[in-house]
């Protein structure tokens, strides 16, 4: 459980992956124009099939405790 602030809410883990092909993002960043263009972050860019592994493994867990779901675009291409 995170720690909780004097109102009551509790902390976020604020971090994004995306795994793409033999590699994976993991930063704080969000995909907006103030994000890619005015804030600071930072991320890392990884190629180690270990940690990939054990990324897409910790993702497909949650998947599975429906802790996240998949989604899909049915939108034109």
């Amino acid at each position: 459980m995170r720690e909780r602030n004097p109102a009551g809410r509790p902390g976020n883990l604020h971090t994004k992956a995306a795994l793409v092909a033999s590699l994976a993002l993991v930063s704080g960043a969000n995909l907006t124009d103030d994000a890619f263009n005015r804030n600071l972050d930072v991320g890392v860019l990884l190629a180690n099939p270990v940690v990939l592994s054990s990324i897409r493994t910790h993702v497909e867990s949650l998947i599975a405790e429906q802790t996240l779901r998949l989604i899909s675009n049915s939108g034109p291409n």
